[in-house]
This record gives structure tokens, sequence and C-alpha cells, in this order.
């Protein structure tokens, strides 16, 4: 079981797209290793004390200020780590398993958060070329190069704008409970991964692992899951399909454009760093480092001045005069929903 401090917890940390499903499929298929589609609830945890953008059925600004108050930052993180163990727990002991293993894309943006709930826990960097993401981006999920690097920020603009670089920077600090893989040696030889990956979490190799394809309850699990990559439900077997895929996927134009935004160093931090010499054969411009990060950080202040401008509109529009003039009948209509909702479930019990 796991304990305060995250023993027998594990992460694993990379940006979408990058084969965590593919990783979370073989590690699950150890005897002692549970692994269930994308958790997500730590990054709802962690910013249980910031203003977000969601729409309730009550005043979310007040409510985010009384939580922070009532929630002192040490409680705040106590009671954050007991809710987690306790969910995390509950569910080792219902598969009877040991070892949770957290697959959740996008927990980059909360490292800090999770190193003080679980200084104990292990994690794990998968890491893939940013060019093959990149074009798994526009073919999976047919998002464009303009969602992932320009002004129209979207959190695909996060992904390679932040997360690959405060992953390289979380992982530039060695320790034993920090481990990085690549995608490209994972299905490349996948037995000599896993071993390796198996020695870091204590716990032997397992056959069985390298045929996840006939663990049917865990496939059945991911295939029911609304988050997590459904095209690697329907592999039977590891194949390096998907690697280098980028050359034949991305423009010339598009790979300039991509690198003005990451850069060539990242390549080099995350052991790519036969990328940027072929990338200048084929004719992409260098990008200037100094450029990139002032890009990067343009795209930061955009998401900035988003949320400014919500909270601005947010602001004028509760302290219009419409908005008092018609509290009323938005009570009215907020008693007239939950009546409906009321009905809708009383009847619903009464069919059955």
């Amino acid at each position: 079981m796991i304990s305060d401090a995250g023993r027998n917890l594990c992460f694993i940390f990379s940006i979408p797209r990058s084969g965590s499903t593919l990783l979370s499929l073989l590690l699950g298929s150890h005897s002692e290793i549970l692994c269930p589609p994308e958790p997500w609830f730590l990054l709802k945890l962690a910013h249980l004390t910031e203003l977000g953008n969601s729409e309730n059925v009550y005043d979310e600004v007040v409510a985010t200020i009384a939580t922070k108050e009532f929630l002192q930052e040490d409680l705040f993180f106590e009671a954050s780590r007991a809710f987690a163990v306790t969910a995390y727990n509950k569910q080792l002991q219902t598969a009877g398993k040991t070892i949770f293993l957290d697959k959740t894309p996008r927990y980059y943006h909360i490292l800090p958060f999770i190193d003080t709930l679980f200084p104990e826990a292990r994690k794990i960097w998968l890491k893939r070329n940013p060019l093959d993401v990149a074009s798994s981006y526009k073919t999976t999920w047919n998002v464009s190069l303009k969602d992932m690097i320009e002004e129209n920020f979207e959190g695909y603009s996060s992904d390679f704008a932040f997360g690959l670089f405060q992953l390289a920077e979380y992982f530039n600090s060695p320790s034993p409970l920090k481990i990085e893989v690549q995608y490209e040696e994972l299905v490349k030889a996948p037995s000599e991964t896993l071993h390796r990956i198996c020695e870091f979490l204590d716990i032997k190799f397992e056959k069985r692992m390298l045929h996840f394809s006939q663990n049917t309850q865990t496939i059945s699990q991911h295939n029911n899951s609304v988050v997590g990559d459904k095209n690697v439900l329907h592999t039977s077997e590891l194949h390096t399909n998907s690697v280098e895929k980028w050359s034949g996927v991305l423009s010339l134009s598009e790979i300039n454009q991509l690198v003005s935004l990451i850069g060539f160093d990242i390549f080099y931090k995350m052991s790519y760093g036969d990328v940027p010499d072929r990338l200048i054969s084929l004719g992409v411009c260098p990008p200037q480092e100094e450029a990139a990060l002032k890009f990067r950080n343009h795209i930061g202040e955009l998401k900035i001045d988003k949320v400014r401008q919500l909270e601005h509109e947010i602001e004028y529009y509760k302290n219009s005069w419409s908005w008092k003039i018609t509290t009323p009948l938005r009570s009215i209509a907020l008693s007239l929903k939950w009546k409906s909702i009321k009905n809708s479930i009383t009847n619903l019990y009464k069919r059955d």
C-alpha cells in the first residue's frame, strides 16, 4: 500500500502523444502494478485554492478565496495528501496490487505540488522526439501548427512552450527516485527497457508485460475511458512504425515554425542530439535560443492575459446594473433547473 510519503507510488510524466498509454499498458500488465487510465485528479486538487474558469452554481471567486482562507498551506497539503492516498489505496485494495502508477500527461504543471505531497514517490519521464510528438498531434488529433505554437493559445501550446522545458529542468537534478525512458528505446528494445524500469521500481520483470494485448481487463478499462490513446488498444504487438514518422508528415515550413518555438537545445537535453544536424541538412534554419525563449515567454504572457481578461469581464458583469437587476430571475431559473433535475432522478428510480 502507499505510504503518506509516497512509497509504492509512481508517476509517468510526459507531454501528450509521447507513448505514455503504451507504457502504462505494459507496466499495468505486471502482477504488482495497477495503472488505470489517466486519473487527472491531482490537477484538480492542486488548483483547489486557485481561481479557475469553471461555471458553477455558486460564486467561484468567493468559494476559492474562502477555501484558501480555511485551508492554510500546511493543512491544504495535509488534506490533499490524505485525499490522494485514500483514493490510490482504495484502488490498490480493490485490484489486489501493491504499486499504483499514475499516468497523467500535463502533470508537468504541478511538479512541485507532487514533490511536496509525495517526496518518496518514484517518477518516470517518458521522452519522445518532439518532432514525432508534433506529427502525432497533426495526424491523430488534427491539431495544426497554429494551435501548437501561434497566438491561438490552447493546451497544446502549453505542451511545447512549457511542458518539455519544465520536465527537462525537473529531471536535470539526479535522484534515485527519477528515471528517464525514451519511447524509441521502449519500442525497439522493450524487454531491456522494461527490465530497467522494473529494477527502478524494485520488482521482478515479468514476461507477461510484453503481451499487454492479452490483458483483456486493462484493455477494456482503457477502451471505456474518455481519456488515453485508443489506437494502441488495437495493437497486438509492439512496433516501430511511429518512429521517425515526422519526416513524412511535417513540411519544412512547419518544422521551421516548431523549432522557432522550442529551439535546438531541448533536443540535446532530451538526448536527441543527432536531430539538429539532420534538420540543418534538410534546410531548417538554426534558431536563436534567445529568440525561441522570447517566443515561449510571449505565449506565457498570452495565457496570463487571457486569465486577466476573463477575471476583468467577470468583475465587470457582476458590478453591472443588468447583472444586479436579473439576479432574482437567475435565482428562479436555477431553482426550476434543480427542481427539474430532482424530478428526473425521482422518475428514474420509480422506473427501476
